[in-house]
């Protein structure tokens, strides 16, 4: 099953104040996938939201990346997915709970309206956010690349597993022969502007000798 056969849960924009781009937008882009497929047969239109899954991650990401400090891109993923419940309000009407998540540039908009019409849904985000924390933690405690990607293909299917697998291949082979790989003990295999700490790696000629 390709991403583009997936049945669209629903389509909210973006918020218009927030320039996604990199991680943030990979954090996104993995969320709704990972919504997608779990709710691929919602019928009842339980789902999490676009508008709510976006918000949640980017005010998240704002606080974990101005605050806090990873090792690795993984462990930001981690920690901003672990810490998106903690950015909604809650409260109670009437002996029931109700929930919050004000939008900052129309007062009074509470994109968790729902919620509180609806507590399903509110049941539905709480148990897609266990299932999305409890897999990419998995996902980060992946040995090699083989066990990466298997473990990609269990969670978001073996087409987006694959091109993902592919693409990261190709961005190492690149950087080898550019000679923009280095590894260090902490990080492992890294590219780009590497640390002093860190030992370049040849380019290799796959003839079984190296340039």
């Amino acid at each position: 099953m390709t991403f583009d056969s997936m049945r669209k849960v629903d389509v909210e924009p973006y918020p218009e104040n927030k320039r996604l781009k990199g991680i943030l937008l990979r954090i996104v882009q993995i969320a709704k996938r990972h919504r997608d497929l779990l709710f691929i047969d919602d019928n009842d239109g339980v789902a999490p939201l676009s508008i709510i899954i976006t918000t949640l991650a980017s005010r998240t990401y704002e606080i974990c990346a101005t605050n806090f400090e990873y090792d690795h891109e993984l462990d930001l993923i981690v920690d901003v997915l672990r810490r998106m419940p903690s950015m909604l309000e809650t409260g109670t009407f009437q002996g029931r709970a109700v929930w919050y998540l004000w939008n900052q540039t129309t007062s009074g908009e509470n994109f968790c309206e729902k919620w509180n019409k609806y507590p399903e849904r509110a049941i539905a985000f709480f148990e897609w956010h266990r299932r999305i924390l409890a897999d990419v933690e998995l996902l980060a405690r992946a040995q090699g690349l083989d066990q990466v990607r298997r473990r990609l293909g269990d969670v978001f299917g073996m087409g987006p597993a694959n091109k993902a697998m592919d693409s990261l291949t190709e961005r190492v082979d690149t950087a080898r022969a550019t000679g923009r790989l280095s590894v260090t003990k902490s990080a492992g295999l890294i590219m780009g502007t590497t640390a002093a700490s860190a030992t370049p790696v040849p380019a290799n000629t796959f003839f079984g000798d190296r340039r």
